[in-house]
């Protein structure tokens, strides 16, 4: 019995120095733990997981803008032309298409030729064109800016109801000339409206003419007087019931005593006519549409404010058609005074022969 519990405590000796081993290294470890938090809770001790961590890729996404260029057409006024004038540029006097042009037909793009996979080439290449063959599929055309006198209104033939209004026209050359005004001009004619024809004229009216500047115009042809009552309502016949009012490339052509008690222009439900004192005077409060659809209809068009100046100054820059005084013979305008024998109002076209430009307008 000695001898066995000899042995027994020799087990338990042994037993408990393991124990204590490992009751100190879970004791050491703990202070440890808690020496590690105490110095990172007192900025003592910093922990850096940048390479513990990866670090998260940005996203990226692509974003293509769009370029949308706007072009914006010519001024587009809605304020009534009194008395709008046609232009045609063809010389003889018909009515010609449009011309197209010159420009050479786009080259499609070739398409890669890629070759048929076989033994030899398992993987065919595409065959990329040369950058040659490339720039001959995008040919741009050359924009033309000169004044091409020879764009009319729409193509064809005048049609049979409108053939009888066509008026005649005369050729004014091609030309550079002196467009806009000079400052000797303006005060000269703003002393002859304050003082002769007791108006209020200001210098300031002349600004949209400066400055005098040279301009180059094709040959072009232009009637001879304005448009009168008579063949306005030609052609609103032509065009329909209630055409004054959307009849012009969907705008308003003209007023009628309908909407304006000052017009002279009548419509009844059916038909468009004019008063009989009024079939030779030029027309008036026709909007821009309106002047711009009769012009078309007739295959001609509205002419440039150059165009107009050269056809009304010839090409010595003359003030008026007929020179630089002004005469109350030879036009009719809102300066001649009642007291000096003037007409109030509008008179037929062509009374003035004598007033006419160098080109017979």
């Amino acid at each position: 019995m000695t001898k066995n519990y000899s042995r027994l405590n020799a087990r338990r000796g042994r037993s408990a120095g393991w124990q204590w081993t490992l009751i100190g290294f879970v004791f050491s470890s703990f202070c440890w733990i808690i020496i590690v938090l105490v110095g990172l809770t007192t900025n003592l001790l910093q922990l850096s997981l940048s390479g513990a961590l990866p670090t998260p890729t940005p996203l990226v996404r692509e974003v293509q803008i769009v370029v949308t260029q706007v072009v914006t057409a010519t001024d587009d006024p809605f304020l009534p032309t009194p008395t709008p004038i046609v232009v045609t540029a063809t010389p003889n006097g018909e009515v010609q298409a449009p011309p197209v042009n010159d420009v050479a037909p786009a080259t499609p793009t070739p398409l890669p030729d890629t070759p048929v996979p076989n033994e030899d080439n398992p993987t065919p290449t595409s065959i990329v064109p040369p950058a040659a063959t490339q720039a001959e599929a995008t040919a741009v055309p050359q924009q033309d800016t000169t004044n091409n006198g020879a764009v009319i209104g729409a193509p064809g033939e005048i049609p049979l109801p409108l053939r009888d209004i066509a008026t005649t026209m005369v050729t004014v050359p091609g030309g550079t000339f002196t467009m806009g005004t000079t400052t000797q001009e303006v005060v000269q004619a703003v002393n002859e409206c304050v003082n002769r024809d007791g108006g209020a004229c200001d210098p300031s009216f002349a600004e949209d003419a400066f400055p005098a500047h040279q301009v180059t115009v094709d040959t072009f042809q232009i009637e001879i007087t304005e448009v009168t009552y008579e063949q306005y309502v030609a052609f609103l016949n032509y065009l329909g019931v209630n055409s004054h009012r959307n009849g012009c490339n969907g705008f308003p052509c003209v007023a009628t005593t309908n909407e304006d008690p000052n017009s002279n222009i009548l419509f009844e439900g059916a038909t468009y006519f004019v008063p009989e004192i009024a079939r030779n005077l030029p027309v008036a409060n026709v909007t821009w549409h309106g002047a711009q659809a009769y012009c078309n209809a007739l295959g001609r068009r509205l002419p440039t404010e150059a165009e107009w100046e050269r056809a009304a100054r010839g090409d010595d820059g003359r003030i008026y058609p007929w020179g630089n005084e002004w005469d109350n013979n030879k036009a009719k305008t809102n300066r001649p005074r009642p007291s000096e024998g003037g007409t109030i109002g509008p008179v037929e076209v062509g009374r003035y022969p004598d007033g006419v430009s160098p080109y017979g307008v």
